[in-house]
């Protein structure tokens, strides 16, 4: 069976949630048997990763950065006329070939696999006159709703609001046309409207490359998180943990920050060590004795949840960070409110350097959702060509 993959963005080396997911599912879609051909536009300047063969539709520097103000009014304008997303009108104009002639030189193929709505968006009357699955990372609706609620600015916030409809009548349209829809999370199955439909299914994601294996650890922490924090998702979650639960903890607890953080997050505590950008993540998640799991939005993928699950390290964690995630090890804490939070970062710190709480066997956690993403992504390639 060959497969087209299609993606905004061919997967490069930044780790982003959507570049990870790709790659994982692409990676099913293979060991089930697929040949797999990507395509999708490249960034300017990245290195690609897990892509061995691929069409792209051409550069682009971002779909957002650096948009001369013409540029912009423009693309609200036919954004506002085509009733489509922001994100899907610019990747439509920035699109060098014929999408519909790359995909007659791609033939013969079995069908699509749509992977979120900004390129499926941009194209969406090419792409669905073939068969295809539809892949809903995040209900982008959401999102884009969190995303107006944070904005300060009200032009921004009702720009953003517009988008979340036109996403959400988006997705429906695709949820509808599509075999099957894949997703990360029962809540995700539910914000899209298909909680009780047979075409939706729930992929357990997992890591596309396993940990390498490693010996014992000897943390020179008691609380890390690791993110990217010039994206605003993750910026909320360190703002919550910084504000929230820091001044609620032990004035002993040592608490490590990986990831490049703005300014203003620097010296507001002693005993909060930022240290940018981490080389080696999984390391840096070593070196920490428990793992804070303080995600906040309400869609998306559990990626730093099954980065230290993977690893088998202790955490504790909200129930948004452990969307799609049912069976947990047991050194794994699930807890709401800072209160709740700070109590359990102690508890488990203490268990660490009491030998209380220990690691857990991150290997078979994979393993588990290893089986269980290949099965679901058989079936959904069985409904793509039924």
């Amino acid at each position: 069976m060959h497969l087209v993959y299609v993606t905004a963005f061919l997967p490069d080396t930044t780790g982003s949630a959507s570049n990870l997911a790709d790659r994982a599912v692409v990676d099913g879609l293979r060991r089930a048997g697929a040949h797999v051909t990507w395509l999708g536009f490249k960034r300017a300047g990245a290195n690609l990763s897990g892509v061995d063969s691929s069409a792209s539709l051409g550069e682009i520097v971002s779909v957002s950065e650096d948009e001369p103000f013409t540029s912009r009014l423009r693309s609200l304008a036919v954004s506002a006329t085509a009733g489509l997303p922001l994100e899907s009108v610019r990747l439509r104009a920035a699109a060098k070939p014929d999408v519909e002639a790359v995909l007659a030189r791609l033939q013969p193929f079995d069908g699509l696999v749509l992977a979120g709505t900004d390129l499926a968006g941009a194209f969406e009357p090419v792409f669905s006159r073939h068969p295809f699955l539809f892949v809903a990372r995040q209900a982008d609706h959401i999102a884009a709703a969190e995303a107006a609620a944070r904005n300060a600015s009200v032009a921004e916030r009702l720009m953003l609001r517009r988008d979340a409809r036109a996403l959400e009548a988006l997705q429906r349209r695709l949820s509808q046309k599509a075999r099957a829809v894949l997703t990360f999370s029962e809540e995700d199955r539910a914000a899209l409207g298909l909680d009780a439909s047979g075409k939706a299914c729930i992929l357990p994601f997992v890591m596309p490359d396993p940990p390498e294996e490693t010996g014992l650890r000897f943390p020179a922490f008691d609380v890390g998180m690791a993110g990217t924090w010039s994206d605003p998702v993750s910026r909320v979650r360190l703002e919550w943990f910084l504000q929230r639960v820091v001044p609620k903890l032990h004035k002993h607890t040592m608490i490590a920050i990986g990831g490049t953080a703005p300014g203003i997050f620097q010296a507001r505590e002693k005993r909060v060590f930022f240290l940018g950008k981490v080389d080696d993540r999984t390391e840096f998640l070593r070196q920490c004795r428990v793992v804070a799991l303080a995600e906040r939005s309400e869609t998306g993928i559990p990626v730093a949840a099954v980065e230290a699950l993977e690893l088998g390290l202790p955490a504790v964690a909200t129930a948004q960070a452990l969307r799609g995630i049912d069976r947990l090890p047991a050194n794994v804490t699930r807890v709401e409110g800072a209160n709740g939070f700070a109590r359990a970062v102690e508890a488990q710190a203490l268990g660490q350097r009491t030998a209380t709480v220990e690691d857990c066997d991150g290997a078979a956690f994979r393993r588990e959702r290893l089986e269980r993403i290949d099965a679901e992504l058989a079936n959904a390639m069985a409904k793509l060509t039924a």
